[in-house]
């Protein structure tokens, strides 16, 4: 009997049971064999790692920024992301100013990080490393001089 490369368990009945469930010595992807025609999660087992969480997060924050800068638009009130807890919108020298000026700014923030943790949650840059790199320095990018343009809102149009 052969036994998986990932396996360790036999269920007590002395037969080896691959990572996938099946018997070690009737899976597709027995030590020995040509396993290059088998999608990669047959060949590791289906495993949700931290950088698929991550993703995921950055995926979730991606989706609220743009539900809030559609609030944002609709409703013509700043949400408290943007603002600081506890600021009171009386003080505001230019609430609308700060809301037009804002704006683009914040859609294209919520469009980076959806689409940034689509690709990583989809792996769709895993057979290219150099731009996957590249895709996680741009999002940093983006999200400081999004932190630098915000801060400058902020002292422009709501600082009174």
């Amino acid at each position: 009997m052969v036994k998986h490369k990932n396996s360790s368990s036999t269920l007590g009945t002395g037969v080896f049971i691959c990572a996938h469930g099946h018997p070690a010595d009737g899976c597709p992807a027995r030590v020995g064999e040509d396993d290059s025609s088998l999608p990669d999660s047959w060949k590791e087992g289906v495993q949700m790692n931290f950088g698929m969480i991550l993703d995921f997060v950055i995926m979730i924050c991606g989706v609220y920024v743009i539900y809030e800068t559609v609030q944002m638009k609709t409703g013509s009130k700043i949400p408290e992301m943007l603002t600081g807890k506890g600021f009171l919108m009386e003080q505001a020298k230019d609430p609308a100013g700060f809301i037009r000026f804002i704006l683009p700014y914040t859609l294209g923030t919520g469009i980076a990080l959806l689409v940034s943790g689509l690709f990583g949650m989809f792996e769709i840059l895993e057979t290219c490393p150099p731009a996957e790199t590249v895709m996680r320095v741009a999002l940093v990018v983006v999200i400081v001089v999004y932190g630098m343009v915000l801060m400058y809102a902020q002292k422009k149009y709501l600082a009174g």
